[in-house]
């Protein structure tokens, strides 16, 4: 095995010096256009393909030493001659495919794919080994294994080349596959895009950053900034380090705190870690309190464990912010986990107004989201004028309207509490919100979850 690896290593160098220190690589999202792939509830797999290999592209545009192409960027119809041939004609060193699979709708888990001519020691099988634990990182489903199939673009593709299948995109059991896609649940995309990527750099030798680093903190149950109120039992194998606290239902009122020791202003994701386990709870409570409020929401402990689980995004500014998690209002009988909160910086919190001179309408994505409570909305528009706000649901239903309002010129935010305009609340789920500003009109997605 020492001398496999010795002499993969002397390849590597070799590869690398000849090709004037550069690799290439075509990913090649599957299907697209008139050829929609496997059907999902929310999403079709030509679209979750094309995402997926946005994300891996941009992961290694980072590296000036790789070269990327791929077969489409656009919902264009490619046959897999014209794919292969775009491959070889271009002269790429490697060739990933990226696909989503589906079955009947119960059957969930990861695979990846060689040619049948191709072992497991050849080039192919080696990217395989090296991409294939990472699918199963980014999304912790059944390894279904690393295979073997005549696949036409393993087959004419003149490279080393593998496809994978990260997930079932028609699975709608425990959760549903698509709307993860359509919602990028716990950044869905970007997980199995930096999954394809890290994969790639770690068969060659080049240094590729953890997930989530550097611009992330996490608080662990050892850490300084975590604290405990009640009656909380320790763990000492399994969790995010080493250890993890729990807490039984049937006696309520114990609380976990995690706080930062200090965050730069701005807009953070927020994930929580834990092991799940058929006797946790089906809804620990997780409170947020950020920069200007806080919110409230419930998290399923029995599945998605030994993950980060992202919560929502909201604004922090300094030592001020922390999360609680607790048992209050959990079903008894049950046990909530405790064990690490990470914080993964996003964007600056404002633009002060001093200072902003916005050239165009423009609408911001609102935080925190997904809410609970409610949501804010920052917007700016160049002229002084009115704007009216709209928010449907995902049958086109208007839910509520807000407007026209005049405002001057510059940023403003406005909040929305998920109710509708007769103040009757709105059930869980993905909303769209439609402004209105001088003849433009722009859009976002929102997530309510109770």
């Amino acid at each position: 095995m020492r001398i496999e690896m010795m002499l993969r290593s002397l390849w590597i160098i070799f590869f690398l010096v000849s090709s004037g220190f550069s690799v290439s690589v075509c990913i090649d999202p599957g299907h697209g256009g008139t050829d929609a792939g496997a059907l999902g509830e929310y999403i079709q797999e030509k679209d979750a393909n094309l995402m997926v290999a946005l994300s891996c592209r941009d992961y290694l545009r980072n590296y000036t030493a790789v070269t990327v192409g791929l077969t489409r960027e656009t919902d264009i119809t490619l046959s897999l001659a014209e794919r292969t041939e775009y491959a070889n004609s271009r002269g790429f060193n490697w060739f990933i495919s990226i696909h989503h699979n589906a079955y009947n709708g119960q059957v969930q888990g990861t695979e990846t794919f060689r040619h049948t001519t191709q072992s497991e020691t050849s080039w192919a099988g080696q990217l395989q080994s090296a991409v294939h634990p990472w699918l199963i990182w980014a999304f912790g489903y059944t390894d279904r294994g690393k295979k073997q199939a005549d696949f036409y673009v393993l087959r004419n593709t003149v490279m080393p080349a593998i496809l994978g299948e990260a997930s079932f995109i028609d699975y709608d059991v425990a959760y549903n596959e698509s709307w993860r896609f359509y919602t990028n649940w716990n950044d869905h995309i970007g997980r199995e895009g930096y999954a394809y990527a890290r994969g790639f750099c770690d068969l060659l030798g080049i240094d590729f950053p953890d997930y989530g680093v550097p611009e992330s903190i996490v608080v662990d149950d050892g850490d300084p900034g975590f604290s405990v109120s009640g009656s909380w039992n320790t763990t000492s194998t399994g969790g995010y380090r080493d250890d993890y606290r729990w807490t039984s239902t049937t006696y309520q009122g114990d609380y976990a705190t995690f706080s930062p020791s200090s965050l730069i202003r701005g807009n953070y994701n927020v994930y929580i870690w834990y092991r799940e386990g058929t006797n946790r709870s089906i809804a620990a409570i997780v409170e947020i309190y950020y920069y200007g409020g806080s919110d409230r929401t419930t998290v399923n402990q029995q599945v998605n464990g030994r993950r980060w689980n992202l919560v929502g995004t909201y604004p922090f500014s300094g030592s001020g912010g922390y999360v609680k998690i607790s048992d209050v209002g959990s079903p008894a009988g049950l046990v909530v986990i405790a064990d690490a909160v990470k914080w993964v910086y996003i964007s600056p919190l404002d633009v002060p107004l001093e200072t902003y001179k916005p050239k165009t309408f423009e609408l911001y994505k609102n935080f925190p989201n997904p809410f609970n409570v409610f949501t804010t909305i920052p917007f700016s528009i160049e002229n002084d004028g009115y704007v009216k706000f709209e928010v449907f649901d995902l049958n086109g239903r208007r839910v509520y309207s807000l407007g026209p309002l005049f405002y001057p010129k510059g940023y403003h935010t406005i909040k929305w509490d998920a109710t509708l305009n007769s103040s009757a609340e709105l059930p869980s789920g993905v909303y769209f919100g439609v402004m209105f500003s001088g003849g433009n009109a722009k859009s976002l997605k929102m997530i309510l979850q109770k």
